[in-house]
This record gives C-alpha cells, structure tokens and sequence, in this order.
C-alpha cells in the first residue's frame, strides 16, 4: 500500500495544469472531483462502493468500476483542506501480461469513445520485443523496462491509463483521474514545502 501511495502521489505531482477553468472540475462516476474528501467518498459508497481504509489524506474504496470487479478506489485528497483532487483505480491484479494489455486496451478503447484519442501514447519494451513470451513481457515490466500509459486531456483535467508494477509481484492496470483546479491547488501547496 505504501508503495502504491508513493506511486500515486508521484503521478498527481507530474500531472502539469494550464490555466483555471472558471466552473468545471473533472468527474468520476458522474460525480465532480470537488469538495471533501469525506463527502466524495459517501458519495461513492451511495453508488456502492466500499471503504476500506481511511486517514487524514486518502480514502480507498473497493467496487465495481468499467464492467470491472472488485476495483480498488484512492481518493486523495489536501491534508490542510481535506479538498480531494485526485481519484485513481485499479484493476484487481494479473499475473499474465496479455490479460493486462487486453485490459489496458478495452479501457483505453472506452475512454477514447468518452474523451477522444489520448494527447499522449507510450507502450514499449526494450529492442524489439513484439513476440516476446508472455513471462518475458512481464519481467519487462517488473524490471522497469516496459512502459505503458495513454494520457488524456480535457478542459476540466487529465485522466492517466497505465499498467504498473507494484511490487510484491503486483501488477495492475490503474486508471488516473486528476482534477485540473484542485490538482493545481495542491501541486502550489506542495511547493510551499520547498
């Protein structure tokens, strides 16, 4: 969990913002990325989601995401305002890199049907790769030496799809949700600690 927590805020922390939309902020599940933590995360569990852990700057939750089961939810969220401006999913987790890719595709097909063709596409192995073994493509990925991630951009944020390793022979497809307002706020909150 630690280590997906610095992976995560890591990802927030790269996502870069332009300007400040006067009104809209992304959404998940039909719900903006605004306002408290706590408020966000009951609103998830009225839509049946589960919260499984808490504490003063993220909630994860478990449900149902994308046709998905048992999804793991991270709601973060400021530790001064408790103002949430980030949600990431992740898919349960695969030992076998062609259901990961298959999974990575599917969503990556949806989320360019909802938000267009990413702004950014990056899957590749080392050398050439494209008939590598199953189990091979899997050490790539283990190793650091596979990245696979689209981004997608939209007027209101940024949605990030990739396929990760975790560590502890986890590795999962998660799926990004940074609002641009609230993720802005918090990147400047972050610089006072410099």
């Amino acid at each position: 969990m630690k280590k997906f927590l610095l992976v995560f805020f890591a990802l927030a922390m790269t996502i870069t913002t332009r300007g400040q939309s006067a009104s809209d902020h992304m959404t998940f599940k039909g719900i903006p990325i605004s306002g408290s933590l706590m408020e966000f995360a009951q609103k998830l569990s009225q839509k049946g989601f589960t919260v499984v852990q808490t504490n003063d700057a993220n909630v994860v939750l478990v449900g149902d995401f994308a046709g998905y089961k048992d999804c793991q939810i991270l709601l973060l969220a400021t530790k001064e305002t408790k103002t949430i401006y980030t949600v990431s999913v992740l898919l349960p987790s695969s030992t076998s890199w062609s259901l990961l890719e298959s999974n990575y595709n599917h969503l990556k097909t949806m989320l360019t049907q909802k938000y267009g063709s990413p702004q950014n596409v990056v899957e590749e192995f080392p050398r050439r790769s494209s008939s590598a073994s199953d189990v091979l493509k899997m050490y790539y990925l283990r190793s650091g030496e596979c990245k696979y991630t689209s981004t997608f951009e939209t007027s209101n944020g940024k949605i990030v799809l990739s396929i990760l390793y975790m560590g502890h022979e986890i590795s999962q497809v998660s799926v990004f949700y940074a609002d641009k307002i609230n993720n802005e706020i918090a990147f400047k909150r972050s610089l006072d600690d410099l």
